[in-house]
């Protein structure tokens, strides 16, 4: 026969009830400890390239694991901002802000969010609580930024103050220097805007930019020679340098994302700094190998940085990508010249003579797939002149120049050749051009002065 359980009695039933008021007690003290607050940012992942995902991935779970540490929230934000996904970015920092509202790091990025926008009503106030939360150079750059802002706004009575307070701290800086020629010409002070832009010509952060402001002076001024060949200085000149910044160095170093990567690499190679470049570029390389664009510039990188062999086996697997493509045979031929030369410092002619015969087989089929070319003609002709047929050399500079006729340098090298080849009255009217259309910071214009000068004796 069945056993027959028997029906719970009262007691079990108060035990019963006291462990799910227990439950519930736990339940909601874990609801009253969750912390409360924007849950992160979660992108889809057809919004992100797969390194970005994967970067955006950790650092998402580490602000689910610590949502109270503003540290957590700030670099989640630094990978949204560094990859182009600013609405993201901009929600990381308010949070960050608002976990440390005495730090001067999450304030100032989120004020570059919001005066990328063109938001500066808003940006102002937290820029100013960044400075006084700050101390060092990050602070003096913030002061500035505030400065530029302001004039940008008309507010120059609000500026001054601000500019005083950085040139105290850092004198001799080119922004301070820049910024102060901006606050002349607000005030209407053109003798004292053209005194300090006309010394910011020779700083790689300034040297363009100032020569526009001048050339607005000077107009004003009335000089409208010197504003015409100050425009002309300034059309000449490639892009300023951008202007220090330890927080935009910070951030950046956080990109990912394969655009991104591309256009910050090339930044740091115009300001010549190849290894951290290539450091930032060569992860992007192994995520996509097949990016004929990636391959060529790590080429360039590691040519740059002595690594011959690496260089160009990265230029011929863009080759292997887009034999048609132009720049492939003429970044080649750039890299081969480069190995030669320095294969012939080390005595190794033979290996010398066949990597500069490469760059001229490299230079021809470039200028197969583009006859106007200029510099695959001028590339040609320099690895023409180490195999020792100046002749041939001096016809590929004489192309060069036809197609790169504002190129003052090929002219000198022209000249050169000219020279060489007894032909000193030609040699005269390339040099003569070439220091006309010389960049004011040209490396190579007293040379061309000399050589002119020495021609004319003669």
């Amino acid at each position: 026969m069945p056993s027959i359980s028997p029906s719970p009695g009262p007691r079990w039933r108060r035990y019963a009830a006291l462990v799910v008021l227990a439950l519930a007690a736990v339940g909601a003290g874990w609801m009253w400890l969750r912390p409360s607050g924007p849950v992160p940012p979660s992108p889809t992942e057809a919004e992100m390239e797969p390194a970005v995902s994967r970067a955006v991935r950790v650092a998402r779970d580490r602000v689910l694991d610590k949502p109270r540490s503003a540290v957590a929230w700030g670099e989640l934000g630094e990978i949204f901002f560094a990859n182009e996904l600013e609405d993201e970015a901009l929600i990381c920092f308010q949070q960050a802000d608002k976990l440390d509202p005495k730090s001067d790091l999450w304030p100032s990025l989120l004020t570059m969010i919001l005066i990328n926008r063109g938001d500066r009503d808003a940006a102002l106030p937290i820029l100013e609580r960044a400075i006084s939360n700050g101390r060092g150079e990050a602070s003096v750059v913030r002061r500035l930024v505030l400065v530029e802002q302001l004039l940008l706004l008309g507010r120059a009575a609000e500026a001054e103050p601000h500019l005083r307070e950085a040139a105290a701290r850092m004198p001799d800086d080119p922004r301070v220097r820049y910024d102060n020629a901006l606050l002349a010409i607000a005030q209407r002070d053109l003798a004292k805007a053209r005194t300090l832009l006309e010394a910011s010509r020779e700083s790689p952060y300034t040297q363009k930019r100032a020569r526009v402001q001048l050339a607005v002076v000077y107009l004003r001024l009335g000089e409208e020679q010197l504003a015409a060949k100050c425009q002309a200085e300034s059309d000449r000149l490639a892009a300023d340098v951008e202007w220090p910044d330890p927080v935009v160095a910070k951030y950046k170093a956080r990109a990912v994302k394969r655009r991104e990567v591309l256009r910050i690499a090339d930044d740091l190679a115009t300001a010549g700094q190849f290894a951290d470049a290539l450091r930032l570029l060569e992860p992007v390389g192994k995520e996509f190998p097949d990016d004929v664009v990636v391959q060529l510039m790590l080429g360039r990188l590691k040519t740059k940085m002595g690594d011959f062999e690496g260089g160009e086996a990265a230029v011929r697997r863009a080759g292997q990508l887009d034999p048609d493509k132009v720049q492939v045979h003429y970044y080649l031929s750039l890299v081969l010249l480069e190995k030669g030369t320095m294969l012939a410092r080390q005595g190794e002619k033979e290996r010398a003579r066949a990597s500069f015969q490469g760059a001229v087989d490299a230079a021809n089929r470039a200028i197969e797939l583009k006859s106007d070319y200029g510099f695959a003609h001028h590339y040609k002709a320099q690895a023409l002149k180490h195999l020792g047929k100046l002749k041939e050399a001096a016809a590929a500079l004489e192309k060069a120049v036809a197609c790169t006729p504002d190129q003052g340098e090929i002219r000198v090298e022209l000249a050169d050749a000219l020279v060489s080849l007894h032909r000193p009255a030609e040699a005269i009217v390339q040099l003569e051009q070439a220091i006309v259309l010389a960049p004011p910071n040209a490396t190579w214009l007293e040379t061309a002065r000399n050589r002119l000068a020495e021609l004319k004796i003669k």
